[in-house]
C-alpha cells in the first residue's frame, strides 16, 4: 500500500527580546524567504483577536517550525520582528508582522579592535602598533572557522560593555567536521579596515578562499528555545539522493530568466607611457565577449585621478624608475577591469516545489546543499541559494532557487542554460 503524506503543519512560537517562550501565535497564513548567506525575512498575518496575538509586542522574535505529525519538527527561520500592524475592518481584527533571521547581527555590527582586549597589547588578536583585530581562527585558518571566530570575538564573547555584544543570547557552534568549516587554508589573510560591518567582513573570507559554505542561523530547543545559534557547512551533494522532478511530484512549474549585459567594453583614458610629453593621452579599450546577446553596450573612464579620487601627478611617472612606472600602469588597467565587474549578462532558473513532506526543505536537504532538478529530459544539478514558502488554508508552497539570483554569468554557465531551454522546447514540442 502506497504511503500517504501527512499534511504539513507549521508551527510559530513567539518570545521575548531577552528570548523567554510566551507561547504560540495563531497564524492565520504566513511567508518565509530562506537566503543562503544573506539576510532571510519573514512574514505572519496573526488572528488578532486571541490573546497571544495581542501579547505580541516591538522587539519580540518568533521561531518557525514545520510541525507535521508523524515526523521530527524541523526549524525554518528564527529572528526578531521590525514591523507590526493591527488592523481592526469588517469586524475583523488581524496583526500582520514581519521581521528578519539573526543573520542581521552580521550587518548592524562593525569590526571592533578586539573587543576584550580594547587596548593595543601583543596578544594574538591586537594588532601591537594600532589595536586592529586580524584573529584567524583556531582551525587551521579553514574559511569557516575564520568566519566563526569573527563572530565569537565580535558578537557572542564580547565584552558585557560592548555596544554590539550579544553576550547573554548567542552562541557559536564550531562543526564537528574540519571539512564543515572548508578546504582552503587562508594562511596570510588580512581582515582588512576596521570598522566596516561584519558582513563585509566575512563576504571578503568567502570571496578569497572560493569556498561554498553556508552560515546556518536557528535558535536552540523547540518552544523554550533560550539561544540564536550560528554554525558553518559545506555544501552537501545530494545530487544523487535528491532528485526533484514532475514524475515524483515534487515540481509542478519552472521559470528562466536571463539578463542583457550592462556593459560589455570599456575604454579608459590613461596618460601615455613613455612619451616626453607630460600630457599625452592614450585610450585603452577592455571588452568582454558576450556573443550571445544581440548588442553590445559601452562607456568611458577617465582614470587619471583614479575611480578613488586620488589624484596622480603625470609629471612624477616620467621621474620614476621603470618598474615603479610599469606597476602604476597595470593598477590603471585593473581600474578599467574593475569598471566592468558584476555588469554582464545574468540568469537564474526558479523551480516551483509540490508539498511532498519526504522531499521536501528542509527535512531532506538543506539551504547550500546541491540537488538535482529534472524538468523531464532537461536536469540540472545547482547548489541551492534561496526558498520561498508560504502557508494558509490552501496548504503550503515553495519555491526553490538553483544556483546564483540573477548574477553574473560566466561563459561556463550560458550553455547550461541553453541546453536546458533546448531540452524543454523539444519536450513540450513533443507533448
Amino acid at each position: 500500500m502506497k504511503k500517504k503524506n501527512p499534511s504539513r503543519r507549521i508551527t510559530v512560537y513567539f518570545y521575548s527580546r531577552t528570548h523567554m517562550p510566551l507561547g504560540i501565535l495563531p497564524v492565520l497564513s504566513g511567508d518565509i524567504v530562506i537566503r543562503r548567506n544573506e539576510v532571510s525575512t519573514w512574514s505572519i498575518v496573526v488572528n488578532g483577536n486571541s490573546k497571544f496575538g495581542q501579547r505580541f509586542d516591538r522587539g519580540d522574535r518568533v521561531s518557525i517550525w514545520d510541525t507535521t505529525p508523524g515526523l521530527e519538527p524541523v526549524q525554518l527561520i528564527a529572528g526578531a520582528a521590525t514591523y507590526i500592524e493591527d488592523e481592526l475592518s469588517g469586524g475583523v481584527r488581524t496583526m500582520t508582522i514581519s521581521g528578519v533571521d539573526d543573520m542581521i547581527w552580521l550587518d548592524q555590527g562593525i569590526m571592533l579592535p578586539y573587543p576584550e582586549k580594547p587596548t593595543p597589547t601583543n596578544g594574538s588578536n591586537v594588532s601591537p602598533t594600532t589595536g586592529g583585530y586580524y584573529n584567524t581562527g583556531p582551525h587551521g585558518n579553514r574559511p569557516g572557522g575564520m568566519i566563526l571566530s569573527l563572530l565569537d570575538d565580535q558578537l557572542a564573547h564580547a565584552h558585557e560593555d560592548h555596544h554590539q555584544s550579544r553576550k547573554n543570547d548567542m552562541i557559536v557552534e564550531y562543526p564537528p567536521y574540519l571539512a564543515d568549516m572548508g578546504d582552503a587554508s587562508l594562511k596570510e589573510y588580512s581582515w582588512g579596515d576596521l570598522y566596516k560591518p561584519l558582513s563585509e567582513a566575512v563576504a571578503g573570507v568567502f570571496e578569497a578562499s572560493g569556498w561554498n559554505g553556508t552560515i546556518i542561523t536557528s535558535q536552540t530547543g523547540g518552544p523554550d528555545g533560550r539561544d540564536a545559534v550560528f554554525t558553518t557547512r559545506s555544501p552537501r551533494d545530494y545530487s544523487r539522493a535528491v532528485r526533484l522532478s514532475m514524475h515524483n511530484g515534487a515540481v509542478d512549474g519552472f521559470k528562466i530568466v536571463e539578463e542583457a549585459p550592462e556593459l560589455s567594453q570599456v575604454y579608459g583614458i590613461i596618460p601615455r607611457l613613455g612619451e616626453m610629453w607630460p600630457m599625452s593621452r592614450q585610450l585603452f579599450t577592455r571588452s568582454r565577449n558576450y556573443s550571445w546577446w544581440a548588442f553590445k553596450t559601452a562607456s568611458a573612464i577617465d582614470i587619471e585621478h583614479g575611480p578613488d579620487g586620488d589624484e596622480h601627478d603625470i609629471d612624477d611617472w616620467y621621474l620614476d624608475d621603470y618598474y615603479k612606472y610599469e606597476d602604476e600602469y597595470k593598477k590603471r588597467i585593473a581600474d578599467i577591469d574593475k569598471e566592468l565587474e558584476g555588469k554582464g549578462p545574468k540568469s537564474s532558473i526558479e523551480v516551483s516545489v509540490q508539498d511532498t513532506p519526504y522531499l521536501s526543505f528542509p527535512r531532506r536537504f538543506g539551504i547550500g546543499d546541491i540537488i538535482t532538478v529534472d524538468l523531464d529530459d532537461a536536469q540540472f544539478t545547482e547548489q541551492l541559494q534561496r526558498v520561498d514558502m508560504s502557508w494558509g488554508t490552501s496548504g503550503v508552497r515553495a519555491k526553490l532557487q538553483l544556483g546564483p539570483e540573477l548574477v553574473e554569468e560566466s561563459n561556463n554557465v550560458y550553455p547550461t542554460i541553453r541546453d536546458i531551454k533546448r531540452k524543454l522546447r523539444r519536450t513540450f514540442i513533443r507533448s
